[in-house]
């Protein structure tokens, strides 16, 4: 492989390769933080390339998290509670399937982590 292609590689998941933006900017209130955060494909929107994305960016995401209380994947290739399971393990591979909320909330097929909201 020669220099191109590995610069192409490590731009193919850097943070330069997915959209960043909130769901809605306008109207955020004075002094408060706008949420959540929403990530898009720039180029890619493959499962694969998110899951690799999201294990290469992972103290990123995590920092945005906290950061911002929620981040948004939007407009990947993601077509069932499998898929987005798969997605969300490449992020946080020891995910909990403890669910602490008080709105009843339903395991979707074919997955053991992946809830309704």
């Amino acid at each position: 492989m020669n220099m191109v292609s590995l610069d192409i590689c490590k731009r193919s998941i850097g943070l330069d390769s997915v959209n960043v933006s909130f769901l809605r900017d306008e109207g955020t209130q004075a002094g408060k933080k706008p949420f959540p955060l929403v990530i898009t494909p720039r180029w890619e929107s493959s499962l694969s390339f998110l899951t690799t994305w999201m294990e290469a960016n992972r103290a990123w995401l995590d920092e945005r998290l906290l950061q911002y209380g929620a981040v948004l994947i939007r407009g990947f290739e993601i077509d069932s509670g499998a898929d987005m399971q798969k997605a969300m393990r490449s992020f946080q591979p020891k995910l909990n399937n403890t669910y602490r909320g008080t709105s009843p909330r339903n395991l979707i097929p074919g997955t053991e982590y992946i809830f309704s909201a």
